[in-house]
């Protein structure tokens, strides 16, 4: 969040010189799933239509002063999952029960 702040800062200060339209937006869920479709059911990407995504992320491996980019996703995702678990139910403290 305070990266996109500060990016904002900055890019309001060549506004004038700037073409297009800037949106910054703070997706809800960022660590989970379903934050990027509640922006768009909400219609986050429309009006003005965004044709570009940034998404900065603070990263150890890349020095100070140096950006990294890539083209598509980059960072881990998350999901969900039921785990399927045979066996008896016991207790730690009564093992010879279970």
């Amino acid at each position: 969040m305070t990266v996109t702040l500060g990016a904002t800062k900055i890019l309001m200060q060549y506004k004038d010189v700037l073409n297009g339209n800037i949106k910054v937006i703070f997706q809800p869920s960022e660590e989970n799933t379903g934050g990027a479709a509640k922006i768009v059911a909400a219609g986050g990407l429309k009006n003005p239509d965004v044709d570009v995504i940034i998404t900065p992320h603070i990263w150890h491996d890349i020095p100070k002063g140096k950006l990294g980019l890539r083209p598509g996703p980059v960072m881990a995702s998350s999901d969900l999952f039921t785990p399927k678990v045979d066996g008896v139910a016991g207790h730690g403290a009564w093992p010879h029960m279970a």
